[in-house]
């Protein structure tokens, strides 16, 4: 029996109310109100969120029964079992049309009343739970349509930023040799860095990169996040950071912890769409000196870095705060959240091995801290590859190949800055016909991989097929089909992912070559 479910009685006869809240609380329900009129019954049902309403269909004024419960399932998704003397076909058909959890008609037995009561909760969550499934599917559905666009522009976008940088560090070193100043086309090469790194995020998002657990510095993530929400949030919502100087890294998934930050700003903003408000982000090292209690999770004594998101909304009431990472779990209106957000929050931090808080800032709106165990090694970075220090060059022949003519061009001119001698195409057959006549002459295979014909793992293979030792560079804007530990099980010594530098490119095939 839900011992525990609070019910709302809506009688306009006093007699009939009170003898139904008597036979209710001796079954251990909870009556949190008791009303005679539709208009009462849809304020209370705001204010007091009963998991269930006992509705009488004909009540006096304006609002009878079944307006009443049409307003308070499609406003607030609470079910409503109607009440009745009469049977009359019509009737039943109209509040059989706003969605009724069941009838009972007067007079009726206690244990009618029990059953109906029971058999409307487990039918209202059970419908909750197929919503947030078909929520979820549907969710799925554009995840994946979004990762398949995602994938084709990447792809694209990153051949692009293969032409941009490639004759961008031709110019740098025109200009260079003529004595003349660099400082524009590096800024090109920087933009291009960044962009190359923003097109990982994406792939990231859309589910089309495998999530890793890097070191992460957290500092360029809270800042993209902050730009991020400043542009999305209601403007009467003042936002701002701060953080702490020379925090260390954590291990983890950039992309998730983009994800918390996004996910407790937004529940921050929304918290004061209304009135406005501040919202601060907090960024510290903190040193526990003994296990903490975190939500239920004990996290060890160490150095953490502390996420702090600070709203002046209205803060969480003591009966909801210890309810708020549970999944499905919200107090906003239907429609408005699935009660995900928190519970995704919680799931990511605990992946982490890290731990968080929700608190009332008394008078001032709710704080959520977030711990991350702080890694001991020193922050690493990733090294900017466009800085103009000299390459590992050679001599040996490349077979090279990639079916845009442009981008062919580019990586034929980095090979010969490179010392490389060079036979290339655009056409993979043609490649592979080439090849064929002669395998011995060529040091190694340069391929892209998504071409007309022969993709670049089928032409790798054909050419290994003839020659089982020849060193192979699978190169790559984007595809889903192939990633560098599929390359390696091909026997494919080599993979980059484009657009890649020239000093990266001469490492690459030195590493390559080498071996």
């Amino acid at each position: 029996m839900s011992t525990l479910a609070t019910i709302m009685i809506v009688e306009d006869e006093v007699l009939i109310a009170d003898a139904i809240r008597e036979s209710l609380e001796s079954m251990g329900y909870s009556i949190v109100s008791s009303v005679t009129s539709g208009e009462e019954a849809v304020v209370d049902a705001e204010d007091k969120k009963p998991d269930i309403v006992l509705m009488d269909i004909r009540l006096s004024g304006e609002m009878d029964g079944i307006d009443a419960a049409d307003h308070i399932y499609s406003s607030y998704g609470i079910p409503v079992i109607f009440l009745t003397a009469y049977a009359e076909d019509a009737l039943l058909q109209r509040a059989s049309s706003v969605g009724s959890f069941g009838y009972l008609l007067k007079p009726f037995e206690e244990y009618e009343l029990k059953a109906a009561i029971e058999m409307a909760i487990y039918k209202a969550r059970t419908d909750r739970k197929i919503k947030e499934q078909e929520r979820l599917l549907r969710q799925a559905t554009k995840m994946e349509a979004m990762g398949t666009l995602a994938g084709g522009i990447a792809h694209d976008f990153n051949n692009l930023l293969s032409i941009i940088t490639g004759y961008t560090e031709l110019l740098e070193d025109d200009l260079q040799s003529a004595g003349m100043d660099t400082e524009k086309t590096h800024e090109i090469l920087k933009a291009s860095f960044r962009a190359k790194k923003l097109i990982n995020q994406i792939l990231m998002f859309s589910r089309k990169r495998e999530r890793r657990y890097d070191i992460v510095d957290i500092v360029p993530i809270v800042k993209e996040t902050i730009k991020f929400m400043r542009a999305s949030i209601p403007s009467m919502v003042f936002m701002d950071y701060s953080i702490e100087p020379n925090l260390g890294t954590i291990l983890g998934d950039p992309t998730q912890i983009h994800q918390v930050l996004i996910n407790l700003c937004t529940n921050a903003a929304q918290a004061m769409e209304e009135e406005g408000g501040e919202l601060f982000v907090k960024i510290t090292r903190k040193i526990l000196e003994e296990p903490l209690n975190c939500s239920g999770v004990k996290i060890p004594s160490g150095r953490y870095i502390c996420i702090s998101v600070k709203d002046t909304g209205p803060g969480i009431s003591k009966e909801h705060i210890e309810k708020i990472f549970d999944p499905y779990f919200t107090t906003k209106e239907v429609g408005k959240g699935s009660g995900m957000g928190l519970s995704v929050v919680m799931g990511i931090v605990k992946s982490h091995k890290g731990g968080i808080i929700a608190e009332n800032s008394p008078g001032s709106g709710a704080i959520f801290r977030v711990y991350l165990p702080e890694l001991d090694d020193p922050a690493l970075t990733e090294e900017f590859p466009f800085d103009g220090t000299v390459e590992e060059s050679g001599n040996e022949h490349i077979l090279l190949v990639d079916d845009d003519p442009v981008v062919e061009k580019v990586a034929r001119s980095m090979l010969k800055k490179l010392g490389y001698r060079l036979t290339s195409f655009t056409d993979s057959q043609q490649t592979f016909d080439t090849f064929r006549k002669n395998p011995e002459i060529f040091d190694l295979l340069m391929t892209d991989y998504t071409m007309p014909g022969l993709t670049g793992m089928t032409l790798a293979r054909k050419c290994m097929d003839i020659r089982p030792d020849l060193p192979v560079l699978l190169c790559t804007g984007y595809s889903c089909n192939v990633n560098e530990k599929k390359a390696m099980e091909n026997g494919i010594m080599g993979y980059m992912m484009k657009p890649f530098s020239r000093k990266e490119l001469a490492s690459k095939l030195r590493f390559i070559l080498d071996r």
